[in-house]
């Protein structure tokens, strides 16, 4: 089927993964929220490695290892910055959430999923720039071949 497609396939299951627990994040029970991470982990694992290896194919075999390099600190450094992003994101709606209002157990929860979704939402954002990404990159692979 080619790279590109399982690349995308993957993408677009991480987008739908994201959105599906970020507007149901209060109202699911924990299976269905582990069916929800399979399914991103499964587009993870579909797009991570066609996504390295059309990445790869357009770069000339002698810069190989200095490509696959980049492309790892790439991904380990989008880690570090997405999770980051992510608890700040979550922390900082959390709190707007319960300003000015008397602190209870409830209230903690309430604005702990506030943030929560606020955080899924933007990784959906990010989710759909990358599925955006990768519809560019096919397309300009197929112009190139």
């Amino acid at each position: 089927y080619g790279a590109p497609r399982f690349a995308i396939t993957g993408m677009a299951l991480m987008t739908t993964a994201l959105l599906t627990l970020a507007f149901s994040a209060p109202y699911r029970a924990l299976p269905a929220f582990i069916i929800a991470l399979a399914i991103f982990g499964t587009g993870n694992g579909m797009f991570q490695s066609p996504n390295n290896s059309t990445t790869l194919a357009v770069i000339p075999v002698e810069k190989h290892g200095m490509a696959g390099s980049i492309v790892a600190l790439m991904r380990n450094f989008g880690s570090v910055v997405g999770i980051a992003l992510g608890v700040r994101v979550c922390d900082m709606i959390a709190d707007m959430a319960k300003h000015g209002l008397t602190s209870s157990q409830a209230l903690e929860q309430t604005a702990f999923i506030a943030g929560f979704q606020a955080a899924l939402l933007l990784g959906a954002l990010f989710a759909i720039l990358g599925l955006i990404f990768s519809l560019t990159k096919q397309k300009n692979i197929k112009e190139n071949s």
